[in-house]
């Protein structure tokens, strides 16, 4: 090293430099990564009310991740961008729709349960998108939600029958405020069996009409047993009797002829 002046330095003769080092591949495809990661988690901070909660963190971590100290760590920071690739994938897979379950639809008019899980600290707001694979179910396409943090959400989705019964899939997605995609996508199957209720109805209207002209048979039947029993061990007339009382009774007085004197 052989120290100079700046005016030295300025009136020297321009000198060529060339660099000898090899371009990094694989430093370059894990840079577009992390920023593909930070875009993601932006789109995604759009359902909280204040997304620098979540776009400052990535932002720094992510300024820590290219430093030039990691060149001497190659382990380290293999294992550093492990660790932050898997803390994106949780932030972004925190809101999002349980699995449904399979529901049975036996009346025209229903509201469907769904569940919206939110495993971050804050708050979030998403829209519910339903939409069904056929017309045999009317379903309410959106729903606005506000999912509180650390706890399944309730969502009751208006639906009605339409058109005779069947298989129904429903496709559930959320969006975010600005229309990007949350979570995945799930899906629940109905079964349409609206007519069902009507069957139900007319059977049970015959089972009480049946039930009520059983009953006013019997009570006939029972009326028409207790006046023959009590025709039976009604007072009985004693023949004999009869006669003798006949006998005694004076007979009327006959007119008198008086031409017979």
């Amino acid at each position: 090293v052989v120290p100079t002046t700046l005016s030295a330095l300025l009136s020297a003769e321009p000198a060529g430099a060339q660099s000898a080092a090899q371009p990094d591949e694989e430093a370059a495809t894990r840079l577009d990564t992390l920023l593909a990661g930070e875009t993601s988690i932006a789109e995604f901070s759009s359902i909280i009310d204040d997304p620098s909660l979540l776009t400052a963190p990535e932002r720094s971590d992510l300024l820590q991740l290219i430093g030039a100290g990691w060149r001497d760590e190659p382990n380290a920071w293999q294992a550093a961008l492990t660790a932050h690739a898997e803390a994106t994938t949780t932030t972004l897979t925190s809101v999002a729709i349980q699995e449904p379950s399979t529901v049975q639809l036996v009346s025209p008019e229903a509201v469907l349960p769904f569940f919206v899980r939110n495993d971050l600290p804050f708050a979030a707001n998403v829209v519910l998108v339903s939409t069904p694979d056929n017309l045999r179910l009317d379903v309410e396409r959106t729903l606005t939600v506000r999912a509180e943090p650390g706890v399944n959400t309730r969502v009751e989705v208006p639906v009605r029958a339409r058109v005779g019964s069947g298989e129904v899939t429903i496709e559930l997605r959320l969006l975010s405020p600005t229309f990007e995609q949350v979570g995945p996508v799930q899906r629940a199957q109905v079964t349409v069996r609206a007519e069902w209720e009507r069957i139900g109805i007319i059977g049970l209207g015959a089972i009480i009409v049946l039930l009520l002209g059983a009953g006013f048979i019997r009570t006939i039947r029972r009326r028409r047993r207790t006046r023959a029993a009590e025709g039976v061990d009604g007072p009985t007339i004693d023949q004999g009797t009869t006669e003798e009382n006949t006998a005694r009774e004076p007979e009327p007085d006959r007119p008198v002829d008086r031409r017979d004197e």
